[in-house]
C-alpha cells in the first residue's frame, strides 16, 4: 500500500471552527481487558494458513485527535508500535465512518486503536471489542457509519476487508479538552495498551 500514499489526515473542522469529535459508538456488553489482559489469549484467531500461502497483511489503525488531550492516546501508542521490527503497517487517521474503508481495504487482519468515554470504567482501562459488540448510533450523520454497516458494504462491493478485526479502546476521563498532552492516567496505561495491541497483531 505504499503506492497509495496513506498519510494521517487532519481532523475536519465544523462551522464553528472547532475540530469535530468522532461519534462514539454505543457499546453492548463491553468488558475491560483487566490488568492481566496481556497474558490472555486473544478473543479471536485466524485459522492456520497452509504452507506456501502468502503472509497475512496486517494493519494497525490508530484513530483520534491529538489536539484533544487523551483523544490522541491511540496516536501515542501507534508511534511506539512503529519502533523495532514488525510485520504490520501502522496508520494514524482522524477520519471517521466510511472514510475508514480506504484504510482497511486490502488487509487480512486489523487492530483499531481509539480512546473512548463510557463513564463505566476508570480512566486508563483498556477495553477490547469485535464488530459484533457495536451497533449503529441512533442519530446517523453524513460522516458516520457503524462497523457492522461498513463490513456489509465491503462485502457487497466484494472488497478485500479484514476478516479478523479487533478494536482496542482506552477509557478516558474527558475526550474534549483542548490539550496536546496526555493525562497521567493515560500515560500510565499506555505501555499496557501498546503491549495488548502487539499481542493481537502477533496472533
Amino acid at each position: 500500500h505504499q503506492g497509495r500514499g496513506r498519510q494521517r489526515r487532519p481532523a475536519q473542522h465544523g462551522g464553528d471552527g472547532l475540530p469535530s469529535l468522532r461519534p462514539l459508538l454505543r457499546l453492548r456488553d463491553a468488558h475491560p481487558a483487566g490488568h492481566d489482559a496481556a497474558g490472555r489469549e486473544p478473543a479471536r484467531r485466524l485459522r492456520p494458513r497452509p504452507a506456501g500461502d502468502p503472509p497475512l497483511k496486517k494493519l494497525l489503525l490508530a484513530l483520534g485527535n491529538d489536539l484533544l488531550g487523551d483523544d490522541g492516546v491511540a496516536f501515542a501508542a501507534a508511534r511506539l508500535l512503529r519502533e523495532g521490527p514488525r510485520d504490520y503497517e501502522v496508520v494514524e487517521s482522524a477520519e471517521t465512518g466510511l472514510a475508514l474503508l480506504d484504510h482497511l481495504e486490502g488487509f487480512d487482519q486489523a487492530v483499531l486503536l481509539d480512546a473512548i468515554f463510557t463513564g463505566k470504567h476508570g480512566p486508563g482501562t483498556v477495553l477490547e471489542f469485535g464488530p459484533d459488540d457495536f451497533k449503529m448510533a441512533p442519530a446517523p450523520s453524513n460522516h458516520f457509519a457503524g462497523l457492522p454497516e461498513m463490513i456489509k458494504l465491503a462485502q457487497r462491493l466484494r472488497m478485500r476487508f479484514p476478516k479478523d478485526l479487533r478494536i482496542l479502546a482506552m477509557e478516558v476521563d474527558n475526550p474534549i479538552v483542548f490539550r496536546q498532552t496526555l493525562t497521567p492516567e493515560a500515560r500510565k496505561a499506555l505501555p499496557a495498551f501498546v503491549e495488548r495491541a502487539r499481542r493481537l497483531l502477533s496472533a
